[in-house]
């Protein structure tokens, strides 16, 4: 009987090892599936986006703590008792619900990213950037949510911001272009199609040496390069060649950089300023044709002047000859330098008021007379100053005989209270005056003029304009025409 238990025995322990290794092969498995959960758990909670698995009723039965977030529900409020489509704007509802199905059919033909409005708890919408796909083996999605709403945000202020900056651009008269680095055209505005008489696809991609002459295209590369290499903005003025003939263009260039400070490109402005121009040149045309008028009342004042005092005929014209060569060496102006040249054309125009027998006595004058010849400067200034020149020709008549020292007339003025123009005029004036002859006396020498002024440099006359006559005369061979 005991060797009929044996077998037994043995087969008893053999099923007992057996149980055994089966539950520790099942604890073992439990384990590693504890293990897997918990992993995969963990990669749920945090992959960093609103993350759910969705049945294919649509049931959500997990989400992670980033998808409470987003929603504003929490688990217990989601798992197995909300529905995807809940969180889904109706206007967008159709089209996920088209992908869904497209999904179950195919799921390689069907969308894995897209975007979507989502509604939370408290009906906020937000905008959601979706990836999904379906488990393998299983009619379960995982669907992965980043709300991008912020994003959108920005890229709707962008697009307002684009949308106003290509208004500006292309509502602005002037012509604007942006050029790259190649000076190739990247955005141009409708002014400048306008101008070239082409649209923008004929001027997109283009450089100057398609649009215009070579010489004009080789200049404007020539700038580009200019602003681009110094960062300096450029502004000059244009004359080009369009398809409406020759044009003036004020033309401003600034250099483009990037957030790194790196030169990307060149922004150009050009305003059409042919009419202008045109304005300009036909104002010129008039101003030199009231400055010929000016000159010739001037000259027959003059002449007013000569035909009372024939001994003085010519002395106003040569004065101004030397008063102007003054000014030139002096450095003066052009402009003001005529202004000299009117003024001493008339300087003595207040003779006009002295007695002709007195400004022809061939004697010399007694001191009552010599008093009337003295207020010759007033009697011009009374002339001129209601005329509106524009430079001071009134005072410079009136003060041609002020003297340095204060001994002139007819305000006994000093020094630099004296108009520059008239410092000038006074040494001019009496070189040659005395280098001229008068009903009382024959002409001095060119050397006893010079003498006169050199004798009383820096008293009654300027030491710095008598020192420039004397090197006229003296060193630059000026004469008396």
């Amino acid at each position: 009987m005991e060797k009929d238990k044996e077998p037994e025995n043995q087969l008893f322990q053999e099923l007992e090892f057996l149980r055994q290794r089966v539950t520790e092969i099942e604890e073992a498995a439990r384990k590693r599936i504890l293990e897997s959960e918990e992993k995969y758990r963990a990669i749920f909670e945090n992959t960093g986006t609103a993350t759910t698995l969705i049945e294919e009723d649509a049931t959500l039965v997990l989400v992670n703590a980033e998808f409470e977030k987003l929603s504003g529900y929490s688990k217990e409020e989601i798992e197995g008792k909300k529905k995807w489509t809940e969180f889904v704007v109706p206007e967008d509802l159709e089209r996920m619900l088209e992908y869904h199905r497209l999904r179950r059919i195919n799921e390689a033909a069907a969308p894995r990213n897209y975007e979507f409005r989502f509604v939370d708890r408290y009906s906020n919408i937000k905008n959601i950037f979706i990836t999904i796909a379906m488990i393998p083996g299983t009619k379960i999605s995982v669907a992965s949510l980043l709300d991008i709403s912020y994003i959108k945000e920005i890229e709707q202020r962008f697009r307002k911001q684009q949308y106003l900056l290509e208004l500006i651009f292309n509502a602005t008269p002037d012509l604007l272009v942006l050029k790259d680095r190649q000076s190739v055209y990247r955005m141009i505005n409708s002014a400048f199609c306008n101008f070239l008489q082409k649209s923008p696809e004929e001027i997109i991609g283009k450089t100057d040496f398609d649009l215009f002459p070579a010489d004009e295209a080789e200049m404007y590369r020539r700038d580009d390069a200019r602003v681009m290499e110094t960062k300096q903005p450029q502004i000059q003025e244009e004359e080009v060649t369009g398809a409406a003939g020759k044009k003036w263009l004020y033309v401003a260039k600034t250099p483009v950089v990037d957030d790194s400070g790196e030169v990307i490109g060149v922004l150009c402005s050009v305003r059409d300023i042919t009419h202008r121009k045109q304005a300009e040149e036909e104002l010129n045309r008039t101003l030199k044709k009231l400055q010929r008028t000016v000159l010739q009342t001037i000259e027959a004042m003059a002449r007013v002047v000569e035909m009372r005092d024939p001994y003085t005929a010519g002395h106003q014209r040569r004065a101004a000859e030397l008063a102007c060569a003054i000014a030139e060496e002096l450095g003066l102006p052009e402009d003001r330098i005529r202004g000299i040249q009117m003024a001493a054309l008339i300087h003595d125009i207040g003779k006009i008021g002295v007695p002709a027998e007195i400004l022809n006595k061939p004697a010399k004058l007694s001191n009552p007379e010599f008093d009337l010849v003295k207020v010759h400067p007033r009697i011009g200034y009374d002339i001129l100053k209601e005329i509106d020149f524009p430079w001071p020709i009134a005072q410079m008549v009136l003060q041609h005989h002020e003297r340095i020292n204060g001994s002139g007339y007819p305000s006994c003025l000093k020094g630099e209270e004296i108009l520059l123009e008239s410092r000038i005029l006074g040494v001019a004036d009496v070189v040659e005056a005395m280098a001229s002859h008068r009903p009382y006396r024959p002409a001095f020498s060119i050397e006893e003029a010079l003498q006169e002024v050199s004798r009383n440099s820096g008293t009654l006359y300027d030491a710095g304009i008598v020192d420039i006559c004397l090197r006229l005369f003296k060193e630059k061979g000026f004469t008396f025409d």
